[in-house]
């Protein structure tokens, strides 16, 4: 009998969220400082990105390059 894996957090650590949108982790690092993603969220000074936001973030980029279009 096989168990049931455990939800996944939407939340996403900095090597996670640098994962996701497929950016090495020093250059989502200067994106952040230069603010040009999502603030992240900051649970015991621990930075958090919420999954959601960031596939915002990506989408908006691809409408405002042309790559699709807009709704």
């Amino acid at each position: 009998m096989s168990q049931a894996s455990p939800a996944r957090s939407p939340y996403l650590t900095t090597a996670e969220a640098a994962a996701y949108l497929n950016y090495s982790e020093s250059h989502f690092r200067a994106l952040v400082r230069a603010g040009k993603v999502p603030k992240p969220i900051r649970p015991n000074g621990k930075c958090l990105w919420h999954q959601p936001l960031l596939e915002t973030f990506m989408h908006d980029l691809a409408v405002e390059q042309g790559v699709i279009p807009a709704a």
